[in-house]
């Protein structure tokens, strides 16, 4: 696997987008590249700061779950991100999804992409990466996780995938973070200006959830219904027996009865 390279990275990043980017910061080793820009965040750090890292040693997904992170294998990356107004961020890790996916498909990967809410990327049922979102006020820092070359002893889970047993090629870390970044420089200012709504339709379209019967486990309650996709705030929506249509803004969701890592 390539190390990375900021001049690689840069080069995949189209012109327009590029005026997005601030700083591109690369480490060999970190905590989280998440917690290393929300602890920066306390200074004067300007939107478009993105960090990269060879090698995490405490990544975290939602809900602070460890996130795998072995070194040279996969994607972590993070993106500073300041909005005018925290009325904007409701949606945003669905609309990031959606950037993540507009990535993958300029990368060639045209077939087999899923969206499971709120914040998983999958690849024919199996989960190929992640997103999590850290608010403080209206600075946002979006985090990408993407398994890339996963030990084979990883591989044996069915519940994950990585790029190279997708494409049967040794992947292009720069290229495809260059990709990514270009993608979120790009819609995030779109979003700022028209929220979730400018995403929805492309979310729908890849969203694994849908007529599914599921079930969300939160910490007040678990539920069991068919999936109706979500509303205009991001939010869930999930049919029960009587038919009674219910929004979740957050919990566990399994297809079927049992819940599974998120």
């Amino acid at each position: 696997m390539e190390q990375l390279d900021a001049i690689k990275v840069i080069a995949a990043i189209r012109p327009e987008s590029r005026r997005q980017l601030s700083r591109l910061e690369i480490l060999p080793v970190v905590d989280s590249t998440n917690t290393y820009l929300l602890q920066k965040m306390r200074t004067n750090m300007t939107s478009g700061w993105v960090c990269l890292a060879e090698q995490q040693t405490q990544g975290r997904g939602r809900q602070g779950k460890t996130w795998y992170s072995p070194v040279g294998s996969n994607i972590y990356s993070s993106l500073l991100w300041r909005f005018q107004s925290i009325q904007n961020l409701p949606g945003l890790s669905l609309a990031v999804a959606v950037m993540v996916v507009d990535a993958l498909q300029a990368y060639g990967i045209s077939e087999g992409i899923q969206l499971k809410w709120p914040n998983d990327i999958w690849f024919a049922g199996r989960k190929l990466g992640g997103v999590l979102i850290e608010n403080v006020n209206a600075a946002t820092v979006i985090g990408i996780g993407m398994n890339l070359q996963l030990p084979r002893d990883v591989l044996f889970s069915p519940s994950w995938i990585d790029i190279e047993e997708m494409t049967a090629a040794t992947p292009r870390r720069n290229y495809l973070i260059g990709l990514l970044l270009d993608s979120l420089l790009m819609q995030l200012p779109v979003f700022a200006v028209k929220g979730l709504a400018a995403f929805l339709p492309r979310w729908r379209r890849f969203d694994v959830l849908y007529k599914q019967r599921i079930t969300v486990r939160s910490t007040q309650q678990e539920m069991h219904g068919v999936a109706q996709g979500v509303n205009d705030m991001g939010e869930l929506l999930l049919s029960d027996s009587s038919e009674v249509i219910r929004a979740f803004g957050v919990g566990e969701v399994s297809i079927g009865m049992g819940i599974e890592g998120s």
